[in-house]
């Protein structure tokens, strides 16, 4: 039987912080919904309601995209993680380079 190795877990789970990753997910999911269902219902909805939703749905998309930027960061160093990974690192590798981190990029600091 094959045991998993879990001294050495990603710094988002030893540092608890997936769950600010998530909120990007779901808030881009909600905006989405958001956005798909008031753009079918376009028609049957008054003007300024339908201008609502569409700023409501524009808003979270943008703070759901901003909150991990800011908030996903080293108890140490302070250094924001996910904004490391997402600016400094190709669009294909970013994310996946921030789940194989086991320590801060930045301190070296070690969570596990």
């Amino acid at each position: 039987m094959l045991m998993k190795n879990y001294t050495n877990k990603p710094i988002l789970y030893s540092t608890r912080q997936i769950w600010k990753l998530w909120v990007l997910y779901f808030g881009s999911f909600m905006a989405l919904l958001i956005l798909i269902s008031t753009k079918w219902l376009e028609d049957s909805l008054p003007e300024n309601l339908y201008m609502i939703l569409m700023l409501c749905a524009f808003l979270l998309a943008i703070g759901s995209i901003i909150f991990p930027c800011v908030a996903i960061k080293c108890p140490k160093c302070q250094t924001r993680w996910f904004w490391y990974a997402v600016s400094k690192k190709s669009e294909s590798e970013g994310i996946r380079w921030l789940f194989s981190q086991t320590k801060c990029p930045v301190c070296k600091s070690d969570f596990n």
